[in-house]
């Protein structure tokens, strides 16, 4: 019994350094080398949106907390300081406007990852996920799942 505590405490040690190393020296940045295309078949990348704290968020029409970020995403998009990009993974261009047409939505960056290479490169789970960059372009935190307004507001003050 008195050998398990101090490995408890060992581990308790490791696991806080292991976060500590993942959230401050783990400094992953953009794939700016990886190119993909806007709504209107543009080449776009990360180097055209560097020097704002950058929201990107991995989404698709057929899901449902995806869809309903989508107003929030559009409202933090309008700030200053802060960049968005959305990008969509496997869908049409049809498919996409008539929903951003119907949502009432306008995004100035919505990239097209038909073959899913930014889902890959950036290790993205599952839909949504929603990945926060810093000035410089590395990565501050990710958030898988439906985001709240909460949760931008956190994320957001303390590097705005």
């Amino acid at each position: 019994m008195k050998l398990l505590k101090p490995l408890g405490i060992s581990a308790l040690i490791l696991a806080v350094g292991v976060s500590i190393y993942v959230q401050f020296l783990s400094k992953e940045p953009l794939p700016e080398q990886l190119v993909l295309a806007s709504l209107s078949g543009q080449p776009a990348s990360f180097s055209d949106v560097k020097g704002d704290l950058l929201i990107v968020n991995f989404w698709a029409t057929w899901c449902p907390p995806c869809v309903r970020e989508m107003p929030l995403l559009q409202d933090y998009a309008m700030k200053e300081g802060v960049s968005v990009v959305l990008i969509n993974q496997g869908e049409t261009v049809p498919a996409i406007n008539q929903f951003l047409s119907t949502n009432q939505l306008y995004f100035q960056h919505l990239w097209l990852d038909p073959r899913q290479e930014a889902l890959h490169h950036m290790n993205v789970r599952g839909l949504p996920t929603t990945l926060f960059y810093s000035r410089e372009g590395y990565l501050l935190a990710s958030h898988l799942g439906e985001l709240s307004e909460k949760d931008l507001q956190l994320l957001l003050s303390k590097h705005l």
